[in-house]
């Protein structure tokens, strides 16, 4: 049985540009494939609450001397990028494309864009750095940039024969989603309460799940409050997302009187 090394990374992370140097000889050694899985680490930040290591007092000072140690370490070239940490949509999105047809490009394309970002210190985040990124090391500029701007429904759409889209409404519903629709996303987060510490992870209790539970009505409700949210974006936009959590000067029902460690009440900050 053929082993495989499933390689899930963001392009942002200097940890996974380090790992991306050496997976390769890792698994030749040990006689495994790798599977090149990028993915939005700041879609799992939103989830956990977790931040960028930069963002963490003494942990952010502290990444910066590992991650330059490593790199001499292991010999390779590293460079900090101005901005970080930077969106990896883009980047993801181009890999992904490439992978449709050519599984073998794409890593190479991850590569490319791996040591742009951190082995010579470059923005990779816009469109066009990724296009000429991607052109530099002999891919299709034009190719890459339509890719990029493509949704994925319509790469799945191409391999509906026409006969079956034109039967089953549920194609022709997907082909006209996909087709530059707008999107409005409303986030319904548990946020951390002032008073909650690392037990949160593991304190389960009927009082404390029906406490979390009380929270997510509340926000619910108050989502509802917004009726504008539900309003369809323009198309220029396409896509936005909205969570009570992030309005300035107002705080959630559920959030309301709540006390921090200092005594003060958070209603108050918040006005």
């Amino acid at each position: 049985m053929t082993k495989t090394i499933d390689f899930y990374f963001d392009f942002s992370s200097p940890y996974g540009y380090l790992a991306s140097t050496r997976v390769d000889a890792l698994a030749l050694k040990h006689g495994a494939t790798v599977e090149w899985r990028p993915f939005l680490l700041g879609a799992v930040f939103k989830l956990t609450g977790a931040a960028p290591l930069t963002g963490i007092p003494i942990k952010g000072d502290y990444s910066l001397h590992d991650w330059a140690r490593n790199a001499r370490r292991y010999g390779v070239p590293f460079r900090m990028p101005a901005q970080f940490p930077f969106g990896t949509v883009t980047a993801c999105r181009a890999y992904y494309h490439v992978r449709q047809s050519d599984p073998a490009g794409a890593v190479k394309l991850a590569k490319a864009l791996f040591h742009a970002a951190f082995g010579e210190g470059r923005d990779i985040c816009p469109v066009e750095s990724v296009g000429a990124i991607a052109e530099a090391h002999g891919f299709d500029a034009e190719d890459i940039l339509t890719g990029i701007q493509s949704a994925p429904v319509k790469e799945l759409l191409k391999h509906v024969p026409s006969s079956v889209i034109k039967a089953d409404p549920l194609f022709r519903h997907a082909q006209k989603l996909a087709d530059g629709s707008a999107i409005n996303v409303v986030h319904l987060i548990y946020k951390n309460k002032s008073y909650e510490g690392h037990y949160k992870d593991y304190e389960f209790s009927i009082d404390t799940m029906n406490e979390h539970w009380e929270s997510g009505l509340e926000d619910i409700r108050d989502s509802f409050l917004h009726r504008d949210w539900f309003d369809v974006p323009s198309r220029d936009i396409g896509f936005i997302t909205h969570d009570v959590h992030r309005l300035e000067g107002k705080l959630p029902e559920s959030d309301k009187g709540l006390r921090d460690v200092s005594g003060d009440s958070r209603e108050e900050e918040a006005a």
